[in-house]
């Protein structure tokens, strides 16, 4: 299932998937072959990207996948050891941080303590030179920007989660850079906090139209916020899509499985041909379709969305597996029931919406589980 956060930012106007990758949009970053060695540690592996201008771009991986490695060789923190980095056209090598035109926001925000709210947004600005009177109207523009003018002569210890987030992010947009880098920036605040800054982080981007580079590892806040989404694994790109493309489309079983959730059975392929592909997950054939091209015959992997499975009682219609209900939980707008293939120690998830007339199945049920062919989606890796 897509997480709720996303799912209801599908249907917001800003989502923009289609444009994503768009030759047009020129690109802001360009990393070639980026390498980072800690010791005897891989962290970044080969790296080739393109962040296009203006677009909120999040990378998205599980920890020590060298998503923060690259924020921090994007910032000037540290230096690859191979390849080359190029931000607004410009080669970054030698570059120091207080010279490229990045701000970082961190997990922790990093605020002085011993500042006000005010102070602390004009720092980047009196390091750089800015009148006072400059600086002071730039740093109020900023705190408007990001909703909290009045807090000007708040200190950090008496400001909320939220507020200190506000003020991180306003503290650095100031200085109007090229490219905001935030590692993790909401990973401190509650659940109810984090949506709402979710949406106010996207809001700004739009208003701003300044590209931001967000790390997270949560999939539901990278598929409600970005234009575009670098998924990582063990120091290398996985993929590089829009949300929407990245979880209809995962050209990996590790994509399938780490957005969202995913049914991955050992299949083999039979039948190669236009209408589709002909295959045999459990001794039961079936037709499918190809999740990513150049599908040959042979052994591979179907996976099927939970929210894709259909269930029906015996001899009502539906064909597919034989399934007995292992466990079964209501989940407000759904009921998820773990089922286990008869004859096999093979387990599905089928999320079930709760409709009204909609039957409700017990633990021990037996069940068939099915699903359309264009719904199950066959990959090589």
């Amino acid at each position: 299932m897509v997480p709720q956060s996303a799912g209801e930012a599908m249907s917001v106007e800003h989502r923009v998937d289609e444009k994503v990758g768009a030759e047009s949009v020129p690109p802001v970053v360009r990393l070639l072959g980026v390498s980072k060695r800690f010791g005897g540690v891989l962290a970044t592996d080969d790296v080739t990207l393109e962040i296009p201008h203006g677009h909120f771009t999040t990378l998205l991986g599980p920890s020590g996948c060298g998503k923060t490695t690259l924020l921090r060789i994007l910032a000037g923190f540290d230096e690859p050891t191979s390849g080359h980095v190029e931000i607004g056209g410009r080669d970054m090598r030698g570059v120091p941080p207080e010279r490229r035109p990045v701000n970082m926001v961190f997990q922790r925000y990093a605020l002085f303590p011993h500042r006000d709210v005010l102070r602390n947004v004009l720092f980047g600005l009196e390091s750089a030179g800015v009148s006072r009177e400059e600086a002071v109207a730039r740093a109020r523009e900023a705190l408007a920007t990001c909703n909290i003018e009045g807090l000007e002569s708040r200190r950090i210890s008496e400001l909320s989660g939220g507020q200190a987030q506000r003020v991180a992010v306003a503290r650095a947009i100031v200085n109007k850079p090229q490219m905001l880098l935030l590692d993790e920036p909401l990973a401190a605040l509650d659940l109810k906090l984090r949506r709402h800054m979710q949406f106010e982080l996207r809001r700004l981007q739009q208003e701003l139209r300044t590209t931001f580079l967000y790390v997270t590892h949560d999939q539901g806040e990278a598929l409600s916020m970005s234009d575009s989404i670098v998924l990582m694994n063990g120091g290398r790109v996985v993929q590089h899509s829009p949300p929407r493309e990245l979880y209809d489309s995962p050209r990996s079983v590790f994509a399938a499985t780490f957005i969202g959730e995913a049914n991955v059975l050992p299949c083999t392929v039979q039948r190669v041909s236009s209408a589709g592909l002909g295959i045999e997950v459990e001794g039961l054939p079936m037709e499918a379709s190809a999740g990513v091209e150049g599908v040959a015959e042979g052994p591979a992997h179907l996976y099927v969305r939970p929210e894709c499975v259909r269930l029906a009682l015996p001899g009502r219609g539906l064909s597919g597996f034989a399934v007995t209900v292992a466990n079964a939980a209501f989940e407000g707008g759904f009921f998820r029931y773990w089922l286990t293939i008869t004859g096999t120690p093979r387990q599905m998830v089928a999320e079930v919406p709760v409709r009204p007339g909609e039957a409700v199945y017990q633990v021990a049920d037996r069940l068939i589980a099915g699903w359309e062919p264009g719904d199950g989606h066959v990959l090589t890796e």
